[in-house]
């Protein structure tokens, strides 16, 4: 049986904002900082991955622990409870279509703005960070990334001692 919400009193939306939609976003945004800072600080790729992982789960466990120890009962109650949206009937189809694609635009610009402006001005991790790494990391990027062999050269060549 689907339960459908109509309207709210203006107590309960005070409420939701106060204690569901505020704290939210505090976690949220606090964890958007945190995470950047503590992949920021990564080492190498392998970890990079790993702490990206671990991140996901932390940013997840809310979810794992309602799927996990909530009761079905309010688990059903709450898939079958819908929010009634107000049908705007002079809306245009051809806007409303373009929408999720203004959206995601959006989105976009917004996590561009954030990662530049995080790296440029936000970040901890490097003191006085210059924009360029080049010259300290160059002969590490080639040690580890440049290949051993180039083009039109013969295994021998590029493995004298064999495969290893």
């Amino acid at each position: 049986k689907q339960q459908v919400i109509i309207a709210l009193s203006c107590g309960v939306r005070i409420a939701l904002y106060l204690l569901v939609a505020l704290p939210k976003l505090l976690v949220a945004t606090s964890l958007m900082y945190i995470g950047c800072r503590w992949l920021a600080a990564t080492m190498s790729f392998s970890d990079l991955i790993l702490n990206a992982l671990a991140l996901e789960f932390i940013i997840d466990i809310d979810e794992l622990m309602f799927e996990s120890f909530a009761p079905e009962v309010m688990k059903d109650f709450i898939e079958t409870t819908k929010i009634a949206h107000l049908a705007d009937d002079g809306a245009d189809p051809e806007i409303a279509a373009m929408w999720p694609y203004l959206r995601s635009i959006i989105f976009l610009i917004v996590c561009s703005v954030w990662a530049y402006a995080y790296i440029g001005y936000l970040q901890q991790v490097i003191p006085d960070y210059q924009h360029d790494v080049r010259e300290h990391c160059d002969g590490w990027f080639l040690k580890y990334f440049e290949p051993r062999c180039g083009f039109g050269q013969t295994s021998e060549e590029c493995f004298p001692f064999g495969e290893q």
